[in-house]
């Protein structure tokens, strides 16, 4: 999803509300988004409102032109959480971990950097990392269990 051009204004000056320069700006945008800047391809809907919330709840509570705690509001509605995490206990399982060796991967060097040490409170963006990583694994695995099946027919 691109950024409306309207979307892009509104997070520069809610991150200015909140009292952020610039640098802490795209520091917010890494770690809750994924992105380095407001105009990249990969901005997410749920990554667009989760920033908002952030700098609504680092500017007390409210942003100019909302109601108090709006942002906050619409990111619980749109957090697709529950699916997320559903789909990550599933193939963490099949891999034969439990809660607190996905919360130690979600923390570790190869992840997070202990950004986010549990999937309860991990924006949706580090979600969907996870829940990527552990469909790698499982590929992986399931492939060495199947050493001998070809991909493709040779005919």
């Amino acid at each position: 999803m691109r950024l409306t051009n309207g979307q892009k204004k509104g997070l520069h000056a809610a991150a200015r509300q909140a009292g952020l320069d610039e640098a802490a700006y795209r520091l917010v945008l890494r770690n809750l988004a994924g992105v380095s800047s407001s105009t990249d391809a990969r901005f997410t809907r749920i990554s667009f409102i989760t920033c908002m919330a952030f700098f609504e709840e680092a500017a007390g509570g409210t942003l100019r032109g909302c109601t108090p705690r709006y942002w906050q509001g619409e990111m619980e509605s749109a957090r697709p959480a529950d699916g997320l995490l559903w789909r990550i206990r599933r193939d963490a399982k099949a891999l034969g971990w439990d809660e607190a060796d996905l919360d130690r991967f979600l923390a570790s060097a190869k992840m997070s950097s202990g950004r986010h040490v549990s999937l309860a409170g991990a924006p949706a963006v580090w979600l969907v990392k996870v829940l990527q990583a552990l469909k790698a694994m499982c590929g992986r695995q399931e492939a060495a269990a199947n050493p001998g099946t070809p991909d493709k027919m040779p005919f």
